[in-house]
C-alpha cells in the first residue's frame, strides 16, 4: 500500500453545525498542511477558528479517513480469506482454518484499528464543536 494509505492528498472543505446550532465552515488542505475556518453565529456574525479547534476538526478528519482506508483493508482481507476457504475446498474446514487463520487476525485487527480510529475522531470533533460554542464574540 505505501504511503499513500496514510497519506491524504488535496482538500477538504468542512461544514459542521455545534450543539449550540452555530456553524463552523472551513478548508483543510493537505498539500500545504493549513487548516482554516470561521464560527458563523445565528446572528451572522462570525469569529475566526483558533488553532485548537481548527487541530481537532483537522485531526479528526484525519481519523476517520485512515478509519476508513482500515476498515476497506479488513473487508478486503475477509474476502480473500473466503476466497482461500473455497478454493481449498476442505469440507471439514480443519485445512482452511490452519490456512486463512493469519489472514482472519489481520482482518480483525484492521476492523477494531478502524472502530478505535472512528471513535477517537467523534471525540475529537466533538470537543472542537463544543471549544467552537465557547468562543465569544470579537
Amino acid at each position: 500500500m505505501g504511503n499513500q494509505w496514510y497519506d491524504k492528498q488535496g482538500e477538504d472543505q468542512f461544514t459542521l453545525m455545534t450543539p449550540a446550532g452555530h456553524t463552523l465552515i472551513g478548508r483543510i488542505d493537505y498539500k500545504d498542511f493549513r487548516v482554516s475556518g470561521k464560527l458563523v453565529r445565528h446572528d451572522g456574525t462570525t469569529s475566526e477558528l483558533p488553532p485548537e479547534v481548527l487541530l481537532g476538526i483537522a485531526h479528526w478528519k484525519r481519523a476517520t479517513w485512515i478509519a476508513g482506508n482500515e476498515m476497506r483493508a479488513a473487508e478486503q482481507k475477509l474476502a480473500y480469506v473466503k476466497q482461500m476457504e473455497s478454493s481449498l475446498g476442505d469440507h471439514n474446514g480443519t485445512l482452511a482454518r490452519s490456512s486463512t487463520e493469519p489472514y482472519m487476525r489481520e482482518a480483525q485487527r484492521s476492523e477494531s484499528l478502524a472502530r478505535q480510529l472512528f471513535t477517537q475522531g467523534e471525540h475529537l470533533r466533538e470537543s472542537a464543536l463544543q471549544a467552537a460554542d465557547s468562543l465569544r464574540h470579537h
